[in-house]
Order: C-alpha cells, then structure tokens, then sequence
C-alpha cells in the first residue's frame, strides 16, 4: 500500500487543514521544520520520509480565490510525482496543469459539474493520468447531480464502470483531525478494493495503515501524521 504525503497550499504556504473549515487554516505548525514553505516541506518528505508521490490541494484555486500555480511549478522539479486537486470542472483547466507537467489531475465531486465532463477528461488525457475524488461530508459532496448525495459506496458503483486506474475517497470531516478511521464510513468500501485502486484519506494515523493494507487499499493520504512525528519513515507496503 502507497503512503502518500498531503500538501495543502493556502496564499503560498502550506497549511494545516482541519475538518474542512478552510477559512479557519493555518500555516502548519510541524516537528519536522519550523518552516510552511512548500519546497522545504517537499523536500523533506522526499529526504526523509523517500516519498515519490504527493498529494496537493492548491485551496485557493478550488475556492476560486486565485491559484497557487507557480509553487506548483517548483515543486514539479523536485522530480516529485504531483497528484494536484485545484478545483478542476473542466477540460481546459485540466490541461493547464498537464502542461506544468503534473503527474495527475485530481477532479474532485466538490466541484465537478457534469459527470460527462469527467468523461470527456478522461478521454482527453487518458484514465491513469485522472484521479476521481469523492469528497464527501458523511454523503458526497457535489455540484453534480449524478453524484450528489449519494454514498460513497453508491458513487463507486457509478465511477468504476468507468476503469479510472485510481479512485480517492476523502472523508473531509475527518481531515486533519488524526482521530483515526471511521469504521461506518470506510468499511463499506473494502469490497470494492477487489474491483478498484482506491485511496483513502482524512484522519488516518500511523497505526491505521496496517489495517488498510489487510482490506486491499491502494493507498493512504497523511499530512498530520507527518507534522506531528507520528511517521518515522514511508514504508512501502504490499
């Protein structure tokens, strides 16, 4: 199973996000440096941790207040795999972040509109470049009327017929929080890893992993167990 570091972006800095209450972030505060700079954070992951893949959410682009593309530019020459969520709906807006060179575009149900236009960038740019997220609050959160409400066992049942290579499911109440994992909101996807790469993230702790890795998750997103020492090194799990 993939341990995948979370870097939440907010104007320029990397942020503690926590139940996703985004006005309320802020600079995070970690034992592994005392700065919020992207790149040394990165970095550290990378050094520390020999983490190859990276989760960014550039929070600013997805609340539609600006972007943070230019940190997304220089962390794409770490040599880092950027899985990056900025609030994608559209074709174009995809590929403004293929031609940065990012590794994978997140389009995630908080902002998808038309479960067509998912489609149509899968076809574009093909389904192992174009990661699903399913946010949700309890049930799915979406503009879309095709995945709206549903949960989140309902809305793989719609997604994998259309044989993304991976599936996110982030649970946002629980981001950040490092409460550990909600039985009633994950076990119901455990089947599912027999069909599907799924990749779950929102208060996962250390001791988490190992039971995840027994139900066939692909991977885990962490940012808290990070910060707080929790993670001593990445481990890459079978």
């Amino acid at each position: 199973m993939q341990i995948i570091p979370v870097m939440d972006l907010k104007d320029g800095v990397v942020v503690h996000a926590r139940g996703g209450d985004r006005d309320n972030y802020r600079p995070v505060q970690s034992v592994l440096t005392g700065s919020s700079e992207p790149e040394v954070i990165a970095r550290i992951f990378m050094e520390r941790f020999d983490c190859r893949r990276m989760y960014v959410a550039d929070l600013d682009a997805i609340s539609g207040q600006g972007d943070n593309f230019a940190t997304l530019r220089q962390l794409n020459l770490l040599g880092l795999e950027l899985m990056v969520d900025c609030g994608v709906k559209t074709t174009a807006e995809a590929d403004i972040l293929i031609a940065m060179g990012v590794g994978k575009v997140i389009v995630g149900t908080e902002t998808l509109e038309d479960l067509e236009e998912l489609k149509r960038l899968a076809a574009l740019h093909g389904v192992e470049r174009v990661i699903p997220s399913l946010d949700t609050f309890e049930r799915v959160v979406s503009r879309c009327p095709s995945l709206a409400g549903l949960s989140v066992a309902e809305a793989l049942e719609v997604l994998i017929p259309l044989e993304f290579e991976e599936i996110i499911a982030l649970n946002l109440l629980a981001v950040g929080t490092a409460r550990g994992l909600d039985n009633k909101w994950f076990m119901p996807l455990a089947p599912y890893c027999r069909r599907q790469k799924i990749i779950l993230g929102g208060g996962i702790r250390k001791k988490d992993l190992d039971v995840l890795s027994g139900y066939g998750f692909h991977g885990a997103l962490l940012a808290t167990a990070f910060h707080t020492g929790e993670m001593e090194k990445q481990v890459q799990m079978p």
